[in-house]
């Protein structure tokens, strides 16, 4: 005769919760010698001993997991089920946020706006190769620019790698307009321009250089960009984009998407032909949806990756922002 007295376990993954106040309760699914077997279990009953959490699943996006009902086996293993999930209802995209090569104004050390549209000189021909030679063996889906040259000519580079990925020009990628302060020395723009970048730090985001644009422009076309591409990217199921751009474009990006505050635009150094590397989830797969940045988590992976860059000189101005985080706009 068994003992009443005597308790047992169930160990299964928890498919349901149903939150009903003192009546809450919860189903386990385990699988039994290939059979699936569900026990539900009354949460505040006196005759549950102990509930014990062994491991928090992460990356589920449902309320409840009942389809994990048609996977039998292993597959309620929970580093199974965390997997599964994650392929079944997200869509992850790795963004590389590249900034192009050096310039004659950036040698010059003058502000470089929308305005201006020079070629790479010759380091900046050196770096853009770097970039590309350090990207020859990454596997890359889609190479997206701004339309000013020295973006273009720096996603050439590493495009020569990978002749057959589109190649997408698009102008809301545009560096910002300095306005009047473009050509201009930063010694002779500062008295105007740095008023404007501290209005920014202390959050009005409306501030600009007569003439030109202000953040809050720049964030809403990049936002609408951003929402084109990783649509794009969804529908063909790319897995990494290479954004070539520009470096206050990369701080508008970085503060905007990553940090989802404009303030602290400052904070992300950049060179010429470092690279920024983020990743997004843009939700279920099957979602025709166009995915709204503003609603989305970007994750940094690598931040102002410079490596490749490690045998080419630098320019004072460049050592600067590396060691100060200053210098470069």
């Amino acid at each position: 005769m068994s003992d009443p007295a005597a308790t047992t376990s169930f160990t299964g993954v928890c498919i349901a919760i149903y939150r009903r106040g003192i009546d809450t309760s919860f189903i386990l699914r385990n699988v039994v010698q290939k059979i699936g077997v569900e026990m539900r279990f009354m949460a505040y009953s006196p005759l549950v001993k102990r509930i014990e959490i062994l491991q928090k699943g992460e990356g589920f996006r449902r309320a409840k997991l009942f389809y994990l009902r048609e996977n039998p086996g292993k597959t309620f293993q929970l580093k199974a089920l965390k997997k599964m999930a994650h392929e079944a209802n997200m869509t992850n995209i790795e963004l590389i946020i590249a900034r192009h090569g050096e310039t004659s104004a950036n040698a010059r050390g003058v502000l470089q706006g929308s305005r201006l549209n020079f070629p790479l000189n010759d380091l900046g021909r050196k770096q853009a190769n770097a970039l590309a030679e350090g990207m020859k063996s990454t596997k890359i889906d889609w190479i997206v620019t701004s339309k000013l040259e020295r973006a273009i000519e720096t996603a050439r580079y590493v495009a020569q790698y990978h002749p057959d990925v589109p190649f997408t020009c698009d102008e809301r990628l545009n560096e910002i307009s300095w306005g009047i302060l473009d050509g201009v020395d930063f010694k002779t723009a500062n008295p105007t321009l740095k008023p404007v970048v501290q209005r920014w730090i202390s959050g009005d985001f409306d501030a600009k250089i007569p003439e030109g644009d202000s953040a809050n422009e720049c964030k809403e076309r990049i936002l609408h960009a951003f929402a084109d591409i990783l649509r794009e990217a969804k529908a063909k199921q790319y897995e990494r984009v290479l954004v070539c751009i520009h470096g206050r474009i990369m701080r508008v990006i970085m503060s905007a998407l990553v940090d989802r505050d404009l303030r602290t635009m400052e904070r992300f150094t950049h060179t010429n032909c470092c690279y920024h590397q983020i990743k997004v989830d843009v939700g279920d797969g099957g979602d025709s949806a166009a995915p709204n940045p503003r609603e989305l988590v970007f994750e940094p992976v690598r931040i102002d990756v410079r490596d490749h860059l490690a045998n080419l000189p630098v320019q004072k101005r460049e050592q600067r922002q590396i060691t100060e985080g200053v210098g470069n706009l």
